[in-house]
């Protein structure tokens, strides 16, 4: 009686375990589902007042967009069903809210919905030189020294770290690396105080000088104060310009560099590295450093590109009929082009836009793109180094640009949301 009452509760806890791990599994599933429905809804909408806008989202939710009219103190809301497309349009610039439910039930996300007035910029495509000065010294990495009295010191380990800015030293502004070795030099071993950025924060740190075989104070820290290259221009509206599509990053670190200020330069291209499978291609050119060819200053370093203001017209470009901008809505796979000017001629060579990702999973990264022109395949290879912030153009309107090559596959990779180069330009 024992054992049958003793296998009967055994039988019964077996059961409640096993219906725990269904209910945890199904909790997952659920939770899982969720998230993965609220990332397929953008955070902001934008519309061009006057245009009718198109949505296509899939998920089984409705959305209640709303005004609020604060003078008229009235609130007028429209539903709409998101597993189906649907079509609004606004008269006029404003904001709205689209509160979004699945099934109707449960909240998901608010929407910001903006009313703009139409957008127009000028398509470029152009290599230009880039210089940038960093916002204080860029910290790559501490190093080991072998010193004056034979031993090995490595004085600033655990003090700074790789992607550290150093803004002041002694509490006094710095112009650069050479005026740091040289106070570092002068030191006679004496606490160096170092006013230190990290993630935002910034506080100050003490590193005392040791004194090299060679018989020179040193802190042991690898330094960087500014970086170059190429890269393309991607609009002009007016005196203001946008490139890249992307930020600059520090090759040694791989964050984004904060930048004081840098210089826009004409460049012309020499030759170009095709890119091939496993390796990226490059383009080659010489940068016009100098007066001459100084093109405009670069303001700010963001995630979807550098900004800045022009100083002249750009010989080609500034005279160029603007083109309305294509909201992502508007973005459809199938035929599209990129611009370049690689020979000093502006042309537009076809792609095949493969994906269009308008949710909030990786902003960066709207666009797959493949190159199908014979053209550009022939010269390039496919997309390589110095031609990210190449315009993308879909049915007469600038709908992105160029940011990212696929490295086993140098004929695709992604675009950015021209709507979101903007928004970054504020």
């Amino acid at each position: 009686m024992n054992q049958k009452s003793s296998t009967s509760r055994r039988k019964i806890r077996y059961r409640q375990a096993l219906y725990l791990l269904l209910f945890c599994n199904l909790l997952l599933c659920c939770i899982s589902f969720y998230q993965s429905v609220q990332n397929e809804i953008p955070d902001s909408i934008k519309l061009f007042a006057g245009e009718k806008s198109t949505f296509s989202y899939g998920i089984p939710a409705k959305g209640m967009l709303s005004s609020q009219s604060e003078e008229e103190e009235s609130c007028e809301t429209i539903s709409v069903n998101l597993n189906q497309p649907f079509t609004v349009k606004a008269d006029s610039t404003g904001e709205y809210v689209m509160e979004s439910r699945l099934f109707g039930l449960f909240h998901l996300k608010k929407t910001t919905v903006k009313v703009l007035d139409t957008k127009e910029v000028v398509p470029c495509g152009l290599p230009v030189g880039i210089y940038v000065k960093t916002d204080g010294m860029l910290v790559l990495d501490t190093q080991i020294l072998n010193c004056k009295d034979g031993l090995n010191y490595e004085p600033a380990k655990n003090i700074v770290k790789a992607g550290d800015y150093i803004l002041e030293v002694n509490g006094q502004n710095i112009k650069g690396k050479e005026e740091l070795k040289e106070i570092v030099a002068q030191s006679k071993g004496k606490d160096i105080e170092l006013l230190i950025n990290r993630d935002g924060k910034q506080f100050k740190v003490s590193v005392t000088p040791v004194m090299t075989k060679e018989g020179v104070y040193k802190l042991g820290i690898w330094v960087r104060d500014d970086t170059q290259g190429l890269g393309t221009l991607t609009y002009i509206s007016g005196k203001k310009f946008g490139a890249l599509g992307h930020g600059i990053s520090d090759i040694d670190t791989g964050t984004r560099m904060e930048i004081e200020g840098g210089s826009l330069y004409e460049a012309h291209i020499l030759a170009i590295k095709k890119g091939e499978k496993g390796s990226p291609g490059e383009l080659i050119g010489q940068v016009s450093y100098g007066d001459a060819g100084y093109l405009g200053k670069i303001e700010n370093n963001t995630g979807f590109g550098i900004y800045g203001t022009l100083s002249r017209p750009i010989n080609g470009l500034s005279d160029q009929k603007p083109m309305q901008i294509g909201l992502k809505q508007e973005v459809k796979k199938g035929k599209a082009c990129i611009r370049l000017i690689l020979d000093g001629k502006s042309k537009d060579y076809e792609i095949q836009i493969e994906k269009v990702d308008g949710s909030n999973k990786n902003i960066k990264k709207g666009m797959v793109i493949k190159i199908t022109d014979k053209r550009l395949l022939k010269e390039t290879g496919g997309i390589v180094q110095g031609m990210s912030g190449s315009p993308i153009i879909q049915n007469g309107k600038i709908i992105g640009a160029v940011t990212h090559v696929f490295v086993n596959d140098p004929t695709r990779g992604y675009g950015i949301f021209i709507e979101n180069m903007l928004d970054a330009a504020g």
